[in-house]
């Protein structure tokens, strides 16, 4: 793997109250490594693979602003805010992945897997969300209508018609955040945000368009179910397939579709810390202590998001709470 950098910045600092740090970067990448699956079967789950050529560009910018300061009561009131964005577009892939292009395809035609595929075409960003597009359910049959590379609706879902239907990216993404303290009282506040992204929604075909009827589930499925001729509703209806093959009837998965892509807008209150240094009191010194100090620390406080998902399902989510007492003698 080969890499090559062009980068120009800026760092200013005005009156010991004002930093201000700014980048653009234009980086390639030739035969990048990717992970390539591999059957268990082989003894390995994956194998590193060269993907071809890939360009990324994007801004990097970070402002500290001391608003207000005290230094002999040790009280300041400082504001940060720092602001990303990076474009990435593949501008050559390899053998290897089209051949794995095709394997995704034949993956994306099983009407009974319900899996989101990965595709990498020249041109096409390398975190692009690929989809059918959608009409939405039809009110006279609840059957999901699809449109055609040609612009035609048709119920037949095809690997053909996938087509970008949106980037994981977010067009700008950072965070900011306050960090203060008066006469001993501090408090650290930070705050993470991303604008302009988009997501596939993999809980809610899970969790609600695919539920499992044998155990609980969400009350969407059945308030936002097709269930008689002329109901407009979000998902599809419950009925099942005849598979010949197998001489069973089997539940029609939901196949990539851009039903299920939404826009994805977030702002989350990272951290809260809260402290307050007893240098003030007396009763230090007559404790024989130099310094004595009490804080508080919680992690992801709060999360405000346009997608309604359920947080810990795919990865590990908890929260967090941390008392300190730390003395100097």
């Amino acid at each position: 793997q080969r890499k090559l950098d062009y980068n120009v910045g800026l760092d200013l600092s005005l009156f010991q109250k004002l930093t201000l740090k700014l980048d653009y970067y234009i980086s390639t990448t030739d035969n990048t490594l990717i992970d390539y699956s591999l059957p268990t079967s082989t003894g390995f789950s994956s194998v590193k693979e060269n993907m071809g050529a890939i360009r990324n560009v994007g801004f990097e910018g970070k402002v500290n602003w001391t608003v207000w300061s005290q230094p002999k009561e040790r009280s300041y009131v400082m504001l940060s805010f720092a602001a990303a964005t990076n474009k990435n577009k593949i501008t050559k892939i390899s053998e290897t992945l089209k051949a794995y292009n095709k394997a995704q395809e034949e993956i994306a035609d099983d009407r009974f897997s319900n899996k989101q595929v990965t595709l990498y075409y020249e041109g096409m960003s390398m975190n692009a969300i690929w989809a059918v597009p959608s009409l939405g359910i039809d009110p006279a049959n609840g059957r999901e209508i699809y449109l055609d590379k040609q612009g035609n609706p048709t119920y037949a879902y095809s690997s053909q018609n996938l087509v970008v239907c949106g980037d994981n990216l977010p067009k700008v993404q950072g965070n900011f955040g306050l960090n203060a303290e008066y006469k001993g009282i501090g408090i650290n506040v930070v705050f993470r945000y991303m604008y302009g992204g988009d997501m596939y929604n993999q809980t809610l075909v899970d969790k609600v368009e695919n539920a499992d009827l044998h155990y609980n589930v969400d009350r969407r499925v059945l308030t936002g179910r097709w269930q008689k001729k002329g109901d407009r509703a979000p998902f599809k209806s419950l009925a099942k397939v005849w598979v010949s093959e197998e001489q069973v009837w089997k539940e029609e998965k939901t196949q990539p579709t851009s039903r299920f892509v939404q826009q994805r807008n977030e702002l989350d209150l990272s951290s809260v810390s809260l402290s307050y240094d007893f240098y003030r009191w007396s009763f230090l010194r007559k404790a024989a202590l130099e310094r004595l100090k009490f804080s508080f620390y919680m992690n992801d406080v709060y999360k405000w998001s346009s997608i309604k998902v359920e947080r810990g399902t795919s990865y590990p989510f908890a929260r967090s709470f941390n008392f300190s007492l730390k003395a100097a003698f």
